[in-house]
């Protein structure tokens, strides 16, 4: 029950009852000033519910191609540990543990990386590409452990994969739904109870029906405007609001990558 209330706050918001209270209070003076209409209700599904519905599938599928591209690039960090691990004979434990931390602190970059405003990123770049350049500098070392020229250019492989993953998932954070679409929904979505108050009025001038009027009002508003707000939280998948966004789970892969060396040496 906690997680249902949990969830209802984030996609009933303030912004909600705000636009609600605007429509009540704009049906209210239009029935009170008798200006009513029974406005062509079709407008709602090309104005407003096509174009939201866009925006949501958009943003999901965004969503699901990052999580497919985290999934990925941890597969191959996970590969390159496993190398450390199982190509390097005598070397192990010092090829494990320098893997180890250049691994989870790659991790952690990129974690860090999402977190911030994507407006400032080029520092950020940097920091990710230079711990890249750390790990193909490690790579290279495997040659002094007796790891043949072919299985140098598997690693290099994993780690090229590991960059196109990042790469896509840094498109992903960079570049959103269409602006302007997002922007023409929040617009008619948080306008539309309020300049369809005639309509709600309409219901208004038999007494029998006022609480139709207001209700439809109320209604209208809690739809159109928890549409909005489903599709604000999955627009970003990286920045840790709300309950559908990717988590990077730092902490578990490390100690994926304790187990997989502790059971090693048993």
């Amino acid at each position: 029950m906690l997680k249902l209330f949990r969830s209802l706050s984030l996609i009933i918001d303030y912004k909600t009852w705000i636009v609600t209270a605007l429509s009540v209070i704009t049906t209210y003076y239009c029935a009170y000033f008798k200006f009513i209409g029974d406005l062509p209700i079709t407008l709602i599904g090309t104005a407003i519910i096509f174009p939201v519905v866009f925006s949501i599938n958009s943003a999901y599928k965004r969503r699901e191609d990052a999580i497919m591209c985290y999934a990925s690039f941890k597969s191959n960090l996970l590969s390159l540990f496993l190398s450390a691990k199982n190509w390097t004979n005598d070397h192990q434990v010092t090829y494990v543990q320098q893997s180890k931390v250049l691994l989870v602190d790659c991790i952690r970059l990129m974690h860090g990386y999402f977190l911030q405003n994507p407006d400032n990123h080029a520092q950020r770049d940097r920091l990710v590409y230079q711990q890249f350049d750390e790990i193909s500098q490690f790579i290279q070392t495997y040659r002094s452990a007796g790891v043949t020229p072919s299985e140098l250019s598997r690693l290099d492989q994993y780690l090229s994969k590991c960059i196109v993953d990042f790469e896509k998932m840094r498109k992903i954070f960079l570049y959103r739904t269409p602006n302007s679409l997002r922007t023409y929904s929040k617009f008619f979505t948080y306008t539309f109870p309020v300049l369809y108050a005639p309509y709600f009025a309409h219901h208004l001038h038999d007494g029998n029906e006022t609480l139709i009027g207001y209700l439809s009002a109320v209604l209208y508003s809690f739809v159109f405007v928890s549409l909005i707000n489903i599709q604000d939280q999955l627009e970003n998948p990286f920045d840790q609001y709300g309950e559908d966004d990717l988590q990077f789970d730092i902490e578990e892969f490390e100690d994926m990558l304790n187990g997989l060396w502790n059971k090693r040496k048993i």
